[in-house]
């Protein structure tokens, strides 16, 4: 029964909200808002006043008129400039009226107290008053009947209204420029907040909590931009309100909804902010009807009741909502919409379209075999949403974001693959299994250096893997995992900055075959058992592994070179065993065991040339050998006797062996697959391998079978452009060489679309290109090799 009613009374609610103000033009860039704006009343000059303290309908004789609706006493034409509150009134039951006074403090100590406190009273209305640069223009707690404030200025006040608990509250024609918070309400009956004019807010321009019956209608907002805060209409835990004819610019969200229900959100224009234009979170039962909304609507529930709406006739950038509730068996590839929301769908494919600058363009909540393919994002927050589904796949799909590209929960089955995500944070994941991140690339760049980027965030993930993914400027990060493997994945930092695998709290797991670059720590291990680390390369780290409270686990079979400290680091770690791990050519200690480290075993490695020492150990009971006749390779054995490890647990390796110099190990390089480059004139034609070696010298690249590039290598990534390539298919090769003269090399075909040629010059001279003519392929490598080597060889020795 009660339902009906409230169904009813929102239909008569819609009826008697004033027709259609918004007027649209086809571009969502120009949207215009008409409605007529009253100029406020304003004294020429006031009347200097102290502090004025009334506490009862008695205190109110010396002031004009006589308490009553009619005749109500009257405090007008005052100016204020007092560090304490200027006009307070508590525990009165007459009518008064605040008009055409202005308020403000010039003194240099901090001023806390609003301008204007009533309190416990029946009756107020304040109107025509200015408020300049004070925390809060006015507070009340306590309005038994009414308060009506009207025609108001409030210029950069932290709040320019503050309530607390009343019947009816009526905020009308008033201005906010450069505040805060403008408008605040908690726990009031009756609400109408209409035709107000906020400019510049940093905060909520209007906060609504415990509110049952507002109407909030004709009231124009311009918010600072700012991602995380300073929505422009917050309502929480309030019933039965309506939001119409609003317009709102700028800020994070433009409408925000939590915990409410039986709401109307009609005819807004909601534009140009950070994230949704309409947030609804927790709410039910809410009617979304003929809005212009540019970034697009977020939903989130825990409940089947939180996730379904009436959306009618909503703009999505020009475009249409695709809100699809119980839907199956549909392909969705026309580009006609500008946001998807799928709830309790079924056996639906969403192939081939593209959604740029929506907040959350594509949602996927209760539904089971979705799949997603050739999708392209841009300028979003959340790209994809994955709430409480499975069986839902993502592929090949392009996805640029400033939050997460892709955003899971509370879900299993899920493949991303062969995606390309750019910028903010890569993809998230909570209490989700089955969860496979495979082939993926990740491009995380951007922000402060220190600013890590997370590619891969998950939280309580089971049975799941991450592999083969390529990762620039970012990490993985797991918390609280089972049965999870990552492996063969590519991570380079361009800084110091970012941890390239981290894991916590997580068991029974496989950290393999990756290759991690640069970064504060390649791999960190922090409370967890049962982990297996190996065939890992970390190098040029600034911590190579770290682990800590980490029990009965395996590193085996890594590779930690040239990391700014040490190569090894446990703390509280309990049988943990380190086998045939080359660790060699770090700035700290090789392997270095703290204090409470104990029983671990160090057998069959390669240690070596490590700056502060190759080994040391101040825990309990550690072994450092296999206890059957073999220990490790040291670079410093004098090749006689036992080799004392230093610290304080006066440890030893019983069987040590002498090592000379890092073994040989060819260059380290990811193949490239064959590429396509688009027939525009202005294309860049661009690519880049990467690559690592400890010792590198050179590298050669050739086009077509001829040598376009030769040069001194640095052990780093190898980038190439190749624009000057007139169009069609060309054979790209790169050769890299080490100080041993090992080599490695790749293949790959780019093809270039037709164009406009302009000759760019080819990388080599005329006179290279005779030279290699001359002496072949080959030979010329050899000779560059020698030539390089002695340079360097040279340098060595004038150093």
């Amino acid at each position: 029964m009660r339902v009906a009613i409230c169904a009813i009374i929102l239909v008569l609610i819609i009826t008697i909200v004033p027709a259609p103000v918004p007027k649209l033009s086809n571009s969502a860039g120009s949207v215009e808002m008409k409605r007529d704006i009253p100029l406020q009343t304003r004294l020429l000059s006031y009347t200097p006043h102290d502090q004025i303290v009334i506490t009862s309908d008695d205190d109110f004789a010396v002031w004009p008129g006589s308490g009553t609706e009619n005749d109500p006493y009257v405090i007008e034409g005052l100016s204020f400039d007092l560090l304490n509150t200027s006009i307070f009134i508590q525990d009165v039951t007459v009518h008064f009226v605040i008009r055409n006074c202005y308020f403000t403090y010039t003194g240099s100590d901090y001023r806390y107290y609003p301008a204007i406190w009533i309190s416990s009273t029946q009756y107020a209305l304040i109107e025509n008053n200015t408020f300049d640069g004070i925390p809060v223009g006015i507070r009340s707690e306590q309005i038994a009947n009414k308060i009506e404030i009207t025609n108001c200025s409030f210029v950069d006040t932290s709040s320019g209204i503050v309530f607390w608990s009343g019947g009816i509250a009526q905020i009308s024609n008033c201005t906010f420029e450069k505040g805060y918070t403008g408008i605040q309400i908690d726990d009031y009956s009756v609400l109408n907040l209409q035709d107000n004019t906020m400019n510049n807010m940093t905060g909520d321009a209007v906060r609504i909590w415990t509110v049952d019956n507002a109407i909030i209608t004709r009231n124009v907002i311009t918010l600072s931009s700012n991602y995380w805060y300073n929505d422009g209409i917050q309502i929480y835990y309030s019933n039965g309100f309506t939001i119409a004819d609003n317009l709102i610019v700028g800020g994070a969200n433009g409408i925000r909804s939590f915990a409410c229900a039986w709401g109307v959100v009609q005819r807004n224009i909601v534009r140009d902010g950070n994230r949704a234009s309409l947030s609804i979170d927790s709410s039910s039962n809410l009617m979304v009807v003929d809005n212009f909304l540019d970034r697009g609507i977020y939903i989130y529930g825990t409940v089947k009741e939180e996730w379904v709406h009436s959306f009618v006739n909503n703009s999505i950038r020009g475009k249409m909502l695709g809100y699809f509730v119980n839907e199956s068996d549909i392909t969705i590839s026309d580009d006609i919409y500008g946001q998807i929301i799928m709830i309790f769908s079924s056996r639906v494919v969403i192939n081939e379209i593209s959604m740029p600058d929506v907040y959350s363009p594509i949602s996927v909540i209760l539904s089971t075999d979705i799949t997603m393919r050739n999708i392209t994002l841009t300028g979003s927050g959340v790209g994809i949403a994955v709430l409480r589904s499975k069986d839902v796949s993502i592929q090949e799909c392009s996805i640029e974001t400033s939050f997460e590209s892709v955003k899971i929960r509370r879900s299993s089955n899920i493949e991303i693959s062969n995606c390309k995500l750019f910028g903010g944070y890569g993809i998230s994941g909570e209490n989700t299994r089955k969860l496979v991140i495979e082939q993926n690339t990740f491009y995380m760049e951007g922000g402060e250096p220190w600013q890590n980027r997370h590619a891969i965030n998950l939280y309580q993930i089971d049975d799941s893997a991450i592999t083969g993914n390529l990762i620039k400027d970012g990490d993985i990060i797991i918390y609280d995992g089972y049965y999870t493997t990552i492996s063969d994945n590519v991570i380079t930092f361009t800084t110091e900055y970012g941890v390239g695998i981290g894991i916590t709290s997580t068991f029974h797991s496989i950290i393999k075959g990756n290759s991690i670059k640069r970064g504060t720590v390649g791999i960190n291990v922090y409370s967890s058992g049962e982990i297996l680390v190996e065939n890992n390369s970390i190098t040029q780290s600034m911590e190579g592994l770290f682990l800590s409270n980490v029990k009965r686990s395996v590193v085996t079979r890594n590779e930690i070179v040239s990391c700014a400290g040490n190569g090894i680091a446990v703390y509280w770690s309990y049988r943990v065993n380190f086998t045939r791990n080359v660790i060699w050519d770090n700035a700290g200690y090789g392997i270095k065991f703290e204090s409470d480290s104990d029983n671990c075993m160090v057998y069959h490695n390669e240690i070596g040339k490590n700056y502060m020492g190759n080994a040391y150990d101040d825990g309990i009971d550690n072994i450092w050998d296999d206890s059957e006749g073999f220990g490790n390779y040291w670079s410093d054995y004098n090749a006689s006797g036992k080799y004392e490890i230093l610290g304080d647990a006066n440890s030893v390796d019983n069987y040590p062996m002498f090592i000379n110099e890092y073994q040989d190990r060819i260059p380290f390089l990811i193949p490239l697959d064959d590429v396509t480059y688009d027939n525009t004139n202005d294309t860049e034609v661009v690519i880049e391998w990467y690559a690592w070696d400890s010792d590198p010298v050179f590298y050669t690249v050739l086009v077509d079978g001829q040598i376009a590039v030769n040069s001194t290598w640095d052990g780093d990534n190898i980038a190439i452009d190749l624009s000057y390539l007139d169009a069609g298919a060309h054979t790209v090769t790169l050769w890299l060489v080490d100080e041993r003269d090992n080599r490695i090399s790749d293949t790959v075909r780019v093809t270039i679309g037709e164009r406009n040629q302009s000759v760019l010059g080819m990388p080599l001279s005329v006179a290279e290109t005779a030279f290699i003519g001359i002496l072949g392929v080959e030979t010329f490598m050899a000779v560059g090799l020698v030539w390089l080597i002695l340079q360097k060889q040279r340098k060595i020795v004038e150093e």
